[in-house]
């Protein structure tokens, strides 16, 4: 009763289907009473998913994508198997490794769409939940998104090429030029960006393109995309970064020989050097800017509990750096912002713990932890008990033997 009570929670978060496929019988869950049976309905799709799946990497969860549009989950049980969809992505461009093409889905209407992200969450949730095995979000990433295939055959041709570019001595900047040139800019060090920008150029290139202007075009707008991420990281708005890269680089496409290019290229990296230099100088740390930053991010923090909140999502919502904000926020709170983050939604699980009904479990999916064991892992770290002796000492909404 409780995996099926966990099961709808999934359903209903999402908005969609979820199919249990046991003993060559399907039995079909949902959250809602609005979601068809649109896996059930497709002869076509179920083949693919139990010939395909299960009989060549059936023991690993996986997205698959039905035809252009459609994407379902695929968590394995023991000797059984869940299908969760379909669901549509706020992007399309996901491709997963395994993708088919077959009958319409004619029946599918009002389709749920949801972030990526998100879904994986939902899929490694009841992975783990069902197997009590955790799989990590970017081992999922990889096996459903690289063909092993492909992976192999690209080691292949790098290696090849690095013995190529070695033997015609056509080898790329060191990793030292690329840092010398994004700390000059990060510190807004005008005396020496002429000489570091000239050694830059007179580096190693690489060689992407046959055609020389081409390849020092390519050249010149991966180091714009340097100079711009030093100077967003010093502090200057992203906006106002990436429309001074968009002038540089549509400047860089129009030269018609290397000096224009290298003109053009100089200029860039002074001007974003320029410009980290006054924001250096004239920006002061007041207390009331710490104050408002703080207050601002416990703000952000209370409105996305149910989401995998991170320092970097934050502070792009406030136009300021991640290490500014955590240098902020400590000060003013005295406590780490990541710290005070889990703290929060420890509050929150308390909450629910004692209140909601929920259990533990469904309660780890909604606050964003990437797992239950993690978790019950944080909470047993804030509150110095476990999550069931927490609801067995202040639960008042159901009997402690519905807790899971």
């Amino acid at each position: 009763m409780k995996d099926k009570l966990t099961i709808c929670y999934v359903s209903k978060t999402l908005g969609t289907e979820i199919c249990i496929y046991k003993n060559n019988d399907i039995t079909y869950i949902k959250g809602s009473e609005d979601l068809g049976r649109i896996f059930l309905n497709n002869s076509d799709l179920k083949k693919r998913v139990i010939t395909d799946i299960t009989e060549t990497d059936g023991t690993f969860p996986h997205i698959f994508k039905w035809n252009q549009d459609y994407f379902f989950g695929y968590v394995p049980l023991q000797k059984s198997f869940i299908i969760i969809g379909p669901m549509k992505f706020t992007t399309n461009l996901v491709t997963p490794v395994l993708s088919f093409k077959g009958a319409d889905l004619s029946t599918a209407k009002d389709i749920n769409t949801v972030r990526v992200l998100d879904f994986v969450r939902s899929l490694l949730f009841l992975y783990e939940y069902f197997n009590n095995q955790t799989i990590s979000t970017s081992e999922f990433i990889t096996r459903n998104i690289l063909d092993p295939a492909y992976i192999r055959e690209t080691s292949k041709n790098i290696t090849k090429m690095i013995y190529e570019s070695s033997e015609n001595r056509e080898g790329h900047h060191t990793a030292a030029r690329v840092d010398q040139l994004f700390e000059c800019v990060t510190t807004g060090n005008v005396a020496m960006i002429i000489d570091v920008t000239m050694d830059n150029l007179q580096g190693g290139h690489g060689i992407a393109v046959s055609d020389n202007l081409r390849n020092s075009k390519n050249m010149a707008i991966v180091g714009v995309a340097i100079v711009t991420r030093a100077a967003i990281k010093a502090g200057i708005h992203y906006e106002l970064a990436y429309n001074l890269s968009d002038n540089y680089i549509k400047q860089i496409e129009f030269s018609n020989n290397d000096i224009e290019l290298s003109d053009v290229y100089l200029k860039c990296t002074v001007t974003f050097t320029k410009l980290v230099e006054s924001h250096l100088r004239d920006r002061k740390h007041s207390d009331s800017e710490s104050d408002f930053y703080a207050y601002k991010a416990k703000t952000y923090i209370s409105k996305h509990l149910s989401d995998p909140i991170t320092v970097k999502e934050i502070a792009d919502n406030l136009g300021i750096t991640p290490n500014y904000l955590s240098a902020v926020f400590r000060k003013t709170e005295n406590i780490p912002l990541t710290e005070y983050i889990a703290e929060e939604k420890i509050n929150q699980a308390k909450r629910m713990l004692a209140y909601s009904g929920m259990s533990s479990a469904e309660i780890a999916f909604h606050l964003g932890f990437s797992s239950q064991s993690h978790f019950c892992k944080v909470f047993k770290q804030k509150t110095g008990i476990t999550p069931r002796k927490y609801y067995e000492k202040y639960s008042q909404s159901r009997s402690n033997t519905d807790f899971m």
